[in-house]
């Protein structure tokens, strides 16, 4: 029998037992059920998942162009094939993806409509979005996700950018990057305080924006970093208190990082399916409105997985005590200013350019990223509880 439980920094050990494997987990990642629960209800098509506040899941299939909504316990709870909007009753043609905001909206992109349709929690809805590749126009979504105040941020891949949205639909704004430009933005997602995470393939990367579009930070090439080891990263999720995940597609590995970077663990194995254990899995999805669960779908295995993710918010330590230094060297510039991270992140901004803040790994010269467009005149740093 599986164990319900997975290890971080990934597995103990695999024991094979004639044909039955026996996975060994730690208690960070709990398994918590399959959708479908059972077998005689089968996916054909799975394509976007989502999650809302009741713990329902929604899987698109694209085979029968219609969404699977499934109860708590894993069961099938109905099949939705149209929405009903100001604009009338919408038939749905090509459904492509899905996402649930805090408040438990239901957005589809449709592409054989070409629109963005919104089913509202309260009742109603409303569709939005032009088919085409002018701006505010779109041929192909990779992804939607909305902020407290109900403006909506849609992944364009068409265009390679950003678009934004008010509650209404109506256009606002869109950006292309940060310091860069995007190259092959795959996947888009929120976090609680509305900070916009997007992953980029060059690097890869992610890279992070408020809600006016503004880099807030930038983690390149995290795949090599210790504890990751990806090679394929193909999808993101985040959690309300910053931290992300991200879904490697060869590995079918999910590895778990801190807003700042630091790896926090990792769950997931490819084989035969089974708690854990994927065959072919290609998307994952975090719950807005909870705190720490995560959806991975997998391809062959036609099912999707759900876990709890304890909570990795720094907490402060029980006992503080008072240290001697022994010896002081450091290779990087002198500072006006210096915050250090629960992690070890430390930020600086350089006594000689006020205009911006470096961010170090360690005690090296050797810099992370660097925030160089936010301000005119840094004077002060300051870090809180959850590495913001």
């Amino acid at each position: 029998m599986l164990s319900n439980h997975i290890q971080r920094f990934g597995l103990l050990a695999i024991i094979c037992c004639s044909l039955e494997s026996r996975v060994l987990f730690a208690q960070e990642y709990t398994f918590l059920r399959n959708i479908p629960a059972s077998t005689e209800a089968k996916l054909q098509e799975p394509n976007s998942i989502a999650i809302n506040a009741a713990e329902e899941v929604f899987v698109i299939e694209r085979g029968s162009k219609t969404i699977q909504q499934f109860d708590a316990l894993g069961k099938v709870k109905k099949s939705i094939n149209s929405i009903k909007t100001i604009d009338g009753l919408l038939n749905l043609k090509d459904p492509q993806y899905i996402y649930i905001d805090k408040f438990d909206n239901l957005y589809v992109y449709d592409r054989g409509l070409g629109k963005i349709i919104v089913s509202y929690a309260r009742g109603g809805g409303m569709s939005f979005v032009e088919k085409g590749n002018q701006l505010g126009q779109s041929d192909q979504i990779k992804g939607i996700v909305a902020d407290d105040q109900g403006n909506i941020y849609v992944l364009n891949a068409s265009r390679k950018q950003v678009d934004i949205y008010d509650a209404k639909g109506e256009f606002l704004s869109w950006y292309a990057g940060g310091f860069e430009s995007f190259v092959n933005p795959l996947s888009i997602a929120i976090s609680g305080n509305n900070e916009i995470y997007i992953l980029e393939s060059k690097g890869p990367s992610i890279i992070m924006f408020d809600v006016n579009g503004n880099q807030t930070n930038f983690h390149r090439n995290f795949s090599q970093w210790e504890g990751a080891y990806m090679e394929d990263p193909i999808a993101l999720g985040v959690f309300k208190n910053g931290d992300f995940l991200v879904l490697d597609k060869k590995t079918t590995r999910t590895v778990h990082f801190s807003r700042t970077g630091r790896v926090l663990g990792s769950f997931g194995a490819k084989g035969a399916s089974g708690p854990g254990v994927f065959a072919s899995a290609i998307n994952i999805c975090t719950a807005a409105a909870t705190a720490n669960q995560v959806l991975v779908l997998d391809a062959v295995s036609l099912n999707v997985q759900l876990f709890n993710v304890e909570s990795s918010s720094p907490s402060i330590p029980a006992h503080l005590k008072r240290m001697r230094m022994q010896s002081m060297g450091t290779s990087r510039p002198p500072s006006l200013d210096l915050a250090m991270t629960t992690d070890g992140v430390r930020f600086s901004i350089p006594i000689k350019n006020h205009q911006m803040v470096i961010a170090y790994g360690d005690t090296s010269s050797n810099e992370k990223f660097i925030i160089n467009s936010a301000f005119k005149d840094a004077v002060a740093l300051a870090v809180d509880r959850s590495n913001n």
